[in-house]
Formats: C-alpha cells, sequence, structure tokens
C-alpha cells in the first residue's frame, strides 16, 4: 500500500508543476515490501543506567621458567654449609628458653641440629661484618651504615640495626653461604630433611626461594651455597638505592635521606624484600615474571607468578628448593599432631613478650618515632 500510494502521487501534475514533470513516465512496479525480524527487547533494569562496565579479565602470565645458565651456575658451588646465622641484638637470647618466641623458634633450631653451627649476631657483631665487606661495598656506604666520620671529619649517626641487617644477611649468604634465618621464625624440622640428609654428597640443594604466602620471595629465610651471584646482585642493587635513591624533586641523584642516622621505614622496606625480590627476578628466572610493586600488579597477577614460579623450582631436581609459607606450615616448620582434639599442633609465638624481655620496640615504630622527633627533623 505504501509502494502504490507513492505512485498515484507521482503521476498526478497540480497547478505549478514544470515542464518535466509533465513528461510521461514509465510505470514501475511495487515491490513487496519486506518484513523485518522482530528483535525481542532486553528489559531495562532500573540501575542499567548506573552500571559500571564490566572488568576486564586480566591477562594470565607466560611461562617462567629458571635460567638455564644460572642453573649452571648452581651446580657448580657446593653444597650449602651446615651453617645458621641469624641477627639480633643480645647474643645469648636462645638461652631464653622460657620465651616463646625462643622455645618454638631458634632455641628450637639449636637444640633439633645439633651438628649445625648456630652463630647469633649482635651489633658489634653485625658492623664488623659490614667493615670486612670492603671488596663487596663502596667505603661511603660502610661510612654510612656504621657511622663512621667522613672525608671532612664529621661525625656520622649509625644506621638503624634493622637497615644493617638487611644487608648483612647478603653479605653472609654470599660470604660464607649456609641458612640465614630472622630470630622470630617458627622452626620445628630438622634441617638435614630440608636440605637432603647428612651426607654432603647426598645434598643436592644450593639455594633456597620460600615465598611468603604469594606475596613475595621470602627475605626473613634464606640459604646457600657460597658465592652465589644472586646474593651479590642483591648488594650492588642495594648498594645503588642507598646512595643514589634520594632523588627528589627532579634533583641530581643523592643518598637517602636519613635523620639521626635513621632512613624512613618505607625506604628501609624497600632496601629489604623489595631489593631483594627484584634481584630473583632478574637473576634467577626468565620470563615474564614481575616482583615489583613498581610494575602495579594486582594480588592475583603477583600469586599467579609466584605459583607459576614455584612450579618451576619445583623442576630444578632439588637444586633450588621452595615452599608456601602458610603461618604453621613453611619450609621449616610444619604443624604437628598433638593427638589430643583440645591440643594445637601451632602453639603461638608472642614477638611482644620478646620485646618486653629485652626492652626492644618494632623497628617500624621506632623509626617512625625518630621521624616524627623535631630534634632530628631536617631544617
Amino acid at each position: 500500500m505504501i509502494a502504490m500510494a507513492f505512485l498515484l502521487g507521482a503521476a498526478s501534475v497540480g497547478p505549478g508543476a514544470t515542464h518535466q514533470d509533465n513528461q510521461p513516465r514509465r510505470r514501475m512496479r511495487a515491490e513487496p515490501v519486506k518484513q523485518r525480524k522482530a528483535v525481542p527487547k532486553v528489559p531495562e533494569s532500573r540501575d542499567s543506567k548506573s552500571r559500571e562496565p564490566e572488568k576486564q579479565e586480566e591477562p594470565k602470565p607466560k611461562a617462567i621458567f629458571v635460567k638455564p645458565n644460572y642453573l649452571q651456575h648452581l651446580q657448580k658451588l657446593g653444597p650449602i654449609p651446615k651453617r645458621v646465622h641469624v641477627f639480633f641484638p643480645v647474643s645469648d637470647f636462645a638461652k631464653h628458653h622460657e620465651l616463646s618466641m625462643v622455645q618454638h623458634g631458634i632455641g628450637n633450631l639449636v637444640h633439633q641440629n645439633p651438628d649445625w653451627i648456630v652463630q647469633i649476631y649482635d651489633e658489634h657483631e653485625m658492623d664488623k661484618v659490614i667493615a670486612d665487606a670492603g671488596d663487596l661495598i663502596p667505603p661511603e656506604e660502610e661510612q654510612l651504615l656504621l657511622g663512621k666520620s667522613n672525608t671532612n671529619g664529621d661525625a656520622q649517626a649509625a644506621a638503624h640495626f634493622a637497615e644493617k641487617a638487611d644487608l648483612a644477611r647478603l653479605i653472609v649468604m654470599y660470604k660464607y653461604g649456609g641458612l640465614y634465618v630472622n630470630f622470630d621464625r617458627r622452626i620445628n624440622i630438622p634441617l638435614n630433611q630440608v636440605f637432603g640428609g647428612d651426607n654432603p654428597q647426598e645434598r643436592t640443594a644450593r639455594l633456597c626461594l620460600p615465598t611468603f604466602q604469594d606475596i613475595n620471595f621470602m627475605q626473613s629465610v634464606m640459604c646457600s651455597a657460597p658465592q652465589n651471584r644472586l646474593f651479590k646482585e642483591a648488594i650492588t642493587r642495594s648498594t645503588d638505592l642507598r646512595l643514589h635513591g634520594g632523588n627528589q624533586h627532579g634533583q641530581e641523584k643523592k643518598p637517602l635521606e636519613r635523620r639521626g642516622g635513621w632512613i624512613h621505614k618505607n625506604e628501609l622496606y624497600a632496601l629489604g624484600p623489595l631489593v631483594y625480590n627484584e634481584a630473583v627476578a632478574n637473576v634467577v628466572f626468565d620470563g615474564s615474571i614481575s616482583l615489583s610493586p613498581k610494575d602495579n600488579h594486582s594480588k592475583e597477577q603477583t600469586k599467579q607468578h609466584l605459583a607459576l614460579a614455584r612450579a618451576a623450582l619445583e623442576e630444578t631436581n632439588g637444586v633450588i628448593v621452595t615452599a608456601l609459607d602458610a603461618g604453621c606450615n613453611s619450609l621449616l616448620s610444619r604443624e604437628e599432631d598433638t593427638g589430643t582434639s583440645g591440643g594445637s599442633g601451632c602453639p603461638s609465638m608472642n614477638k611482644k613478650e620478646l620485646h618486653d624481655a629485652f626492652h626492644m620496640k618494632p623497628w617500624g615504630q621506632e623509626i617512625q618515632e625518630r621521624w616524627d622527633d623535631q630534634l632530628f627533623a631536617q631544617k
């Protein structure tokens, strides 16, 4: 009907029509109108206009594997020495078995491993480790850490114990090897079980890389054969950040800011776990692994990266030992079966009890108090 109406209108001539309008026209044949298929209407929800677009699924990381040349490097090293390194301001703290932190940690390690040498470094002994590392760190870094007078004869305050411990653990791992463990770690597995038996020929492990949950590789538990280039790389990165990481407002790079000798707690964290994880990612692995917050990865992406990394480490035939630290179950501990319904196979460890016994504060709190103190603020 629509097409026929159009033809009839075109044939009529009204007033004011032109010559061209009066020309005979061929009669057009009307074609049937094609019916469009009805599209079902989706009912619109009340909040559809305000609904946020769905988040795109995050890309999965590509394959991650251990660098073959690094694995060859490890295989040329000797076994992990039966030597344990611990840093604590009071060297005989491991004798205080009345403290839960000692009873279920370092004290238990000493008791279970009589054939391992356990050395507890107080601050004086830790300073000596740094002072004897002239082949690994420059003199100006030693001056900043130990509070020695600089070339102008100006006295400087020493760095915080925790900052020195972060570097000293890398030094002892590179020079001497063995196991480094924080004083607050839970330990109830004999070390010979962890590293492959009593016979050095049977111990294939050359490095351990446990992860703290699915967050990062643990800096609080390290083990290695001596001369492992991973730790030399970590020392180099630590030096660079300490001496040249204080670039502020586009100015020339300079040492990190200090107040009374102590850097800010955020910088201390960067010099510890962050530097170590960047070294691990660069030296150990090939592929798309990223362990640095600078890459702005989500927690889920980091979890995927670490899961793939642990899987790659488990393919090294025991040369690199790994484990997921999940509280009571870790590389050095496991939840024990007490045999009773009310018993706990994971006894609590009270760090505050330890701090109170030795008149200590958590290092983060201690550093923040100094930075908040106007006496130490920069003028």
